[in-house]
């Protein structure tokens, strides 16, 4: 009788093969008995946060969820474009641009003179009527005694815009950031020497965008200067190389870009326009300032500025806001010294809608 040779080779094949067969099945045993119980044990874990600490990260992963759709929704959008572009023409494009992509709020459908707000209201409180001595009203309001912080804020902002308006000179100097899907640098200039009204904004980033408008007082005829070789400072100005292109009249300015060139600040600021009206606070500053904060209707408040945003970056569609907060800082004379403004916005550039944040810090220095 002879013994069968046994084949060791297939048998370490056999036990190799139940052992890994073995680890898989304990490893889905593993999960499906002990996965759950970790999972909640992670959940309870993250329960124990604190609730501002849990709506941090809720916070941070809607964001980076809203990231990766508006991401993709872009991508979307240019693939269906260059699409329709190239298989049917031009005819499909315009139809998605202007079903998807164009503003759905239509500025025209309201009438600027229902939102602005009533110009002698400050003067009456000030019991001001005529008009020699609303020239001399900072000089009325200190014989009362009368401060900032005993009017309104807007009452402190129309008499702020009055004494701005009648300057012999200014300068309101902004520098800020647009935050998108590629940031971009801003500059904002305006410049009255007590000849010439002068307007520059550059935009810098994946766009290079400058424009120069200049008009001088008493005239109707406004420059329009385009700009190249634009150059950044250290200190957040810009400067470029100016060409005229045209000239155009006041009134078509002010149909191209909202406001004249000479307009201070572009927002509708009144008590139809303004948001927490009923709850602006003034603020008595140390270096004898004033400072208080407008929340603005994201509609009637940029009845005018919106074609400004619209030119400036060389938009496809008006731009439709969500948010604008200015917060403006005077001094005892009601003399405007900085704005702060942020503002939220959609933009369509490139046939494709961003979410915008812009923020701008604006200097102001009169009568110089």
């Amino acid at each position: 009788m002879t013994k069968k040779k046994i084949n060791f080779s297939s048998y370490i094949k056999l036990i190799d093969s139940t052992l890994r067969l073995a680890s898989k099945e304990s490893h889905t045993f593993y999960v499906n008995s002990y996965g759950k119980i970790f999972r909640t044990y992670k959940i309870k874990k993250t329960k124990r946060l604190s609730k501002k600490e849990r709506q941090r990260i809720e916070n941070e992963r809607k964001e980076k969820e809203y990231q990766k759709g508006t991401f993709k929704k872009n991508m979307r959008a240019l693939a269906i474009l260059l699409v329709l572009g190239i298989f049917t023409g031009s005819g499909l494009g315009v139809w998605y641009f202007n079903s998807v992509l164009k503003s759905n709020v239509d500025y025209s459908a309201y009438k600027v003179e229902d939102y602005l707000p009533d110009y002698n209201s400050p003067f009456e409180k000030l019991g001001i009527s005529s008009e020699e001595d609303k020239k001399n009203f900072v000089s009325i309001a200190n014989d009362k005694q009368i401060t900032p912080l005993s009017l309104s804020a807007l009452d402190n902002f129309l008499l702020a815009l009055y004494n701005a308006e009648r300057a012999t000179s200014y300068s309101a100097i902004g520098i800020g950031t647009v935050s998108t899907i590629s940031p971009q640098s801003i500059y904002s200039a305006k410049y009255f020497d007590g000849e010439t009204y002068t307007f520059e904004s550059i935009s810098v980033g994946l766009l290079q965008v400058a424009t120069k408008d200049e008009v001088k007082k008493g005239e109707n005829m406004v420059t329009i200067n385009s700009g190249s070789s634009i150059s950044q400072n250290d200190d957040g100005s810009m400067s470029a190389s100016w060409k005229a292109d045209q000239s155009i009249t006041l009134e078509s300015y002010k149909e191209l870009t909202g406001n004249y060139p000479y307009t201070i600040n572009p927002y509708i600021i009144s008590d139809k326009t303004i948001l927490n009206y009923d709850q602006i606070t003034i603020s008595s500053n140390e270096d004898q300032t004033y400072t208080f904060t407008f929340e603005l209707h994201p509609i009637y408040s940029v009845l005018n500025y919106y074609k400004q945003v619209k030119r400036s970056g060389s938009l496809e569609a008006d731009p439709v806001f969500t948010s604008v907060s200015q917060t403006i800082t005077i001094d005892s004379e009601w003399n405007f010294l900085s704005f702060d403004t942020t503002e939220k916005y959609t933009a369509v550039k490139f046939s494709m809608g961003a979410k915008c944040t812009g923020s701008l810090h604006t200097e102001l220095k009169f009568n110089f």
